[in-house]
């Protein structure tokens, strides 16, 4: 079933959600905790916060039972795998009495918490970051996150711009051009049970680029192009995530191929 993100629906039955297939990380995980006990596999709510996308927020899952143990899932967050260490939950609950006894409880803890990651384990081996860490570093005019892994290079006159948007805004960073141009790196999720070519087409699709489509070779990864005069765009996958580069404006196809050749991709 296909869902989307709604921020203004917070809580729901499962019937509504159903209906409507919309709505914020409460209703995917309420609407999957009533598919598997329909499926007779017990379960019960999560609730959390979670690290996405440059900060911690809250957020919900699932935990069913699979004979032994109690195994998280997360219909709302893609992912490679079960529920990782990015997930600290905070409260576990059957919503037999619905989720008013606890919100108090959980509002009172988000705004009493502050988190900061001190070393994070990943591909066979384990990273510390030093208090004095920076999310992204500028050299002259290259942009550099060592812990994206994404190196990119804009032209001299151009300049960065909004490098440090969050969840739910998946822009990594802009840069905008003299006379009016905007480029834009954006990285999403994709969704578990796609495939790499729909999840990339998909992507575009919101964007509103629907040119003709061609295929390049960018950051050494395939990528669908789609360009028209004034807007184009690339998407392409990496693990779990989907890349996406656009750029609007005179020439925009040519922006995007200079840019694109200089995106790298390094985890």
């Amino acid at each position: 079933m296909n869902m989307q993100l709604d921020m203004g629906v917070a809580v729901a039955p499962a019937s509504e959600i159903v209906r409507n297939r919309r709505g914020t990380c409460v209703a995917y995980s309420v609407l999957l905790a009533s598919l598997l006990r329909a499926s007779g596999i017990p379960s019960q709510l999560v609730m959390g916060t979670v690290y996405i996308s440059g900060c911690w927020g809250g957020h919900a899952w699932v935990e069913f039972w699979t004979g032994d143990r109690w195994q998280p899932i997360d219909s709302a967050l893609p992912g490679p795998g079960d529920c990782d260490a990015a997930r600290l939950a905070c409260m576990r609950s059957s919503l037999k009495n619905g989720m008013g006894p606890h919100m108090g409880s959980l509002l009172q803890l988000y705004s009493n918490v502050a988190i900061s990651i001190a070393e994070f384990d990943g591909e066979g081996h384990s990273t510390r970051v030093p208090v004095s860490a920076k999310p992204f570093q500028i050299d002259g005019n290259t942009y550099r996150s060592p812990w994206l892994g994404v190196e990119i290079t804009k032209p001299a006159s151009f300049r960065f711009a909004k490098m440090d948007a969050v969840y739910p805004d998946s822009t990594i960073l802009e840069i905008l051009g003299p006379t009016g141009a905007v480029v834009r790196l954006r990285q999403e999720g994709m969704h578990r049970n796609s495939t790499a070519e729909a999840a990339c087409k998909s992507c575009l699709r919101e964007l509103k680029l629907d040119g003709p489509e061609t295929r390049q070779r960018v950051a050494e990864r395939d990528a669908i192009v789609s360009a028209t005069l004034r807007k184009a765009g690339l998407a392409f996958v990496d693990r779990t995530d989907v890349w996406v580069l656009t750029a609007e404006g005179e020439s925009a196809a040519k922006l995007l191929t200079e840019i694109g050749a200089s995106l790298k991709i390094n985890r």
